[in-house]
């Protein structure tokens, strides 16, 4: 497992200190549901299905640490709408993630009493994601040495240029340019209201917006969830995390995904039916683990043959240089917090438990510094992933 700690904050360099240990308010809210959204079937927007998005999804409600989500909610396939993702107030009359990939706790209180409506502590999206990993599929590979060789991107893709580098069958790296490009949600549904696609490194996302965490990022404070995942193909590239899920903190705790390397099949994140079970079992193994560390372990208990090897010798499924465990190709388990500071960002990423992960009054109340962790299912110590 590696830790990155990087520090963009407003121009600004903070030096790490000492960890905090953060302190949670027993009286704030709770946001104890569980939602997944989970995409198999992509005959409406033209798409190849996938095969195991729905039981992952299941996998993960199944699956629920009991002490924290006392309820759940699962919506597959065409019931899964793409203004459930947008943000309520950046874009009115057309989004609702208030009522759903957001949901806001609520208490109904009448002359008979009150009612608690849970809101959404845990959002799970499960289906496909981008096309590639930051290069169009059918076009003939550039081959570099660094980043310096990468400075024509094809038409839709963006600087910055990477020479991005993994293992060869033979031995050494392949080092092939990519380009950043938008990466997004990709749903498929009749109902569609932003064309079966929601860009994560938009401005029209904004998670956990609650009242605790303060309106800060400007989008009004009627959001809840504390910890999301996008488990689809090529959420994000290496080195470009802000740029593609840093816009979407507003008092979210964790954002969670996954970060394929290799693999420009257009599938590159292979869908497998274990991941979010994988990843809930890791509370049951370690109640205090990270959410962070637990999503990134979950990649040791997928099956390696889940998937294809990063670099497979001809005609045969060799996984002596990695891979598999849910890609196809080399990718790892990535997971992205932010905070007001290097100490508390520090704190959040490596002692955020599950039990804490509920709690709203540990939301996120602003962005200086973000720290992203990661297990590979490669040796990415030694390969690295940029020239």
């Amino acid at each position: 497992m590696m830790t990155k700690y990087l520090l963009p904050a407003l121009g600004k360099l903070f030096a790490a200190g000492a960890l905090l240990l953060l302190v949670v308010p027993g009286s704030a809210s709770a946001s104890v549901r569980a939602a997944a959204y989970s995409v198999n079937d992509y005959s409406y927007v033209g798409l190849t299905n996938l095969q195991n998005s729905i039981s992952n999804g299941q996998g993960l409600l199944n699956s629920l640490a009991p002490n924290f989500y006392y309820s759940q909610w699962e919506f597959d396939n065409a019931s899964v709408y793409d203004f459930y993702f947008v943000d309520t107030e950046r874009v009115p009359g057309k989004a609702d993630d208030t009522d759903y990939f957001d949901r806001l706790t609520y208490v109904s209180c009448s002359w008979f009493g009150c009612s608690y409506e849970y809101g959404t502590g845990l959002s799970y999206y499960t289906g496909r994601g981008a096309l590639d990993d930051g290069w169009p599929i059918g076009v003939t590979e550039v081959t570099c040495n660094s980043a310096a060789d990468c400075t024509k991107p094809p038409p839709g893709y963006y600087f910055p240029g990477q020479c991005r580098s993994w293992p060869a069958a033979a031995g050494g790296t392949v080092n092939h340019c990519r380009y950043n490009q938008h990466r997004k949600v990709q749903t498929s549904s009749y109902a569609a209201r932003f064309a079966n696609r929601v860009n994560t490194d938009s401005n029209y996302i904004c998670l956990g917006e609650s009242p605790n965490a303060g309106g800060w990022k400007n989008c009004s404070t009627n959001g809840s969830v504390n910890i999301v995942v996008f488990d689809m193909n090529h959420g994000t590239m290496p080195k470009l995390w802000a740029t593609h899920w840093g816009r979407m903190f507003a008092g979210v705790h964790a954002i969670l995904g996954l970060m394929t390397i290799s693999g420009n099949d257009g599938d590159g994140a292979f869908s497998t039916p274990d991941r979010g079970a994988t990843y809930m079992g890791q509370n049951d193994a370690n109640p205090n683990i990270a959410v962070v560390d637990a999503w990134a372990q979950a990649l040791n208990d997928v099956n390696q043959t889940d998937g294809a090897p990063c670099a497979p010798a001809t005609g045969n499924m060799d996984y002596n240089r990695g891979g598999g465990h849910g890609f196809n190709g080399c990718g790892c388990n990535t997971g992205m917090v932010t905070d007001t500071t290097v100490a508390t960002s520090n704190n959040r990423v490596s002692q955020e438990s599950f039990s804490w992960a509920v709690n709203d009054g540990y939301d996120v109340t602003g962005a200086v510094a973000y720290n992203v962790k990661w297990l590979c299912n490669y040796d990415s110590g030694t390969f690295g992933f940029t020239k």
